[in-house]
């Protein structure tokens, strides 16, 4: 009786893979979570909604791509090295760390579970890219407005939000920061700016009318970036833009593109030099006026001071706890009263150093360093190696590389390894390089 259910349910499970695309609706229903996370938070103020949401998604991909043989044909080192950096983080959480941040728990398991999980064919990302794109230009769309039409757009934003967020969103107009349909939260406005770039530049088509309008979208992603004023952020994208386009050229190329992306950035700093003193409504020129300051002879002043404070506290109490670190999230603990608001350390490995120690900086840092090594290498392969499986995959790996580029970067200057938007979009695109390597190890997996 029950060899008869199992054989029932496994013909069921077939039928519906064959005819549902349960990968694209797991990974697309996940996307759209990530985009709309702040929303449900403010509005709904519904973690059980946002888990059903998670896990809906989780299970519509284990229902495409499980099987008995799964371990054996799925399961690849990438996987195996994030075990136990991802163990160690979930212990310090439990055991060792600040007890208002015990939801992490859920942040890294979902990241975790969603890369082991994910083992699908590129064809499968394609909505999820299209989504990227569609709500980056959303909120690109809403930061221009904000920015050109601030009381308008700041009074219909206050006919939705809680007084907070009010005050927070009037406390940021008026430092020249503009997060628009993010509601007061400039990281989260800039990340889903950010991975639009990503997708924009990752997948551009040889097709005269695509590259007109992923021109214009890029170019109105970028000014939203640009007005948003999360500088760091802002740095990190920039960057990993003139990497993706130098390493996407094969031999004397590459230094053509080194010579043209470094007069290019020589050009900008130059203009930038000249248009500062006479630009003072956005956030990130502001900073840069303070950075030239303390250059120029200048005192350490504004957020500039607070960093060089926390920095020093920070790398005060590693100094004090180098093995095992004060414990997950204890910065803001210990050092809370010190500043003028509770603050993280803003520097992911000095955090991970101050909390985890060296033991737990080690077990993260392999895993970080190592995807970026194979995806990197797997992203070569692809131009080296043009068979068609490498090509039809060339553009997903793009993008991976170009978001964990931005994600190490931008963990020089702020905290994203501990924030789940960042985090969950750094486990989606190491989803990619995962999947090209796991089905280009297994000979029967074509794709179309």
């Amino acid at each position: 009786m029950a060899n008869k259910l199992i054989i029932i349910m496994q013909g069921l499970m077939e039928n519906i893979r064959r005819n549902i695309n349960l990968a694209a609706l797991g990974l697309s229903l996940f996307v759209i979570y990530l985009f709309t996370q702040r929303w449900l938070e403010l509005y709904l103020q519904s973690r059980p909604l946002q888990i059903i949401m998670v896990f809906v998604s989780l299970l519509l991909i284990f229902m495409a791509v499980f099987n008995r043989n799964f371990i054996k044909s799925k399961l690849i080192a990438l996987d195996c090295i994030w075990l136990p950096a991802i163990l160690f983080i979930l212990a310090y959480i439990l055991f060792y760390g600040n007890p208002a941040y015990r939801y992490d728990i859920f942040i890294y398991s979902v990241g975790y579970g969603l890369l082991v999980l994910t083992k699908v064919k590129l064809i499968d990302y394609q909505l999820s890219f299209s989504i990227m794109k569609f709500a980056a230009l959303t909120f690109a769309l809403g930061t221009v407005i904000q920015y050109f039409y601030t009381e308008i757009f700041n009074e219909f934003l206050f006919n939705y939000t809680v007084t907070s967020s009010q005050e927070m969103i009037s406390r940021l107009t008026r430092r020249n920061y503009y997060p628009g349909f993010a509601f007061g939260q400039p990281a989260v406005a800039a990340v889903y700016l950010s991975v639009g770039i990503g997708a924009v530049i990752s997948l551009l088509e040889k097709n005269h009318v695509r590259t007109i309008i992923n021109s214009i979208l890029l170019f109105l992603l970028l000014l939203a970036l640009f007005m948003v004023g999360k500088r760091a952020l802002l740095v990190a994208t920039f960057a990993a833009i003139p990497f993706m386009y130098i390493f996407s050229a094969l031999g004397k190329d590459i230094w053509k593109r080194i010579l043209v992306s470094s007069t290019l950035m020589l050009v900008l700093a130059g203009l930038a030099l000249l248009v500062v003193p006479y630009i003072d409504d956005f956030a990130f020129l502001q900073r840069i006026q303070q950075l030239i300051g303390v250059i120029t002879g200048g005192e350490l002043t504004g957020s500039l001071l607070v960093r060089y404070t926390i920095y020093t506290d920070a790398w005060a109490l590693f100094m004090e706890n180098p093995v095992l670190g004060v414990g997950w999230n204890n910065f803001e603990l210990i050092t809370s009263g010190f500043y003028s608001s509770d603050y993280e350390v803003h520097n992911v490995y000095l955090q991970l150093l101050t909390e985890m120690g060296i033991v737990g900086f080690i077990l993260v840092f392999t895993p970080l360093a190592y995807s970026y090594y194979i995806t990197f290498k797997a992203y070569r392969k692809t131009l080296t190696d043009q068979t068609v499986y490498n090509v039809i995959w060339s553009k997903g790996l793009l993008f991976s590389l170009y978001y964990q580029s931005v994600f190490l970067i931008y963990a020089f200057g702020e905290s994203p390894f501990y924030h789940l938007i960042h985090v969950s979009f750094y486990f989606f695109a190491l989803t990619i390089v995962g999947s090209y390597l796991a089905l280009n190890k297994n000979n029967g997996v074509k794709e179309k």
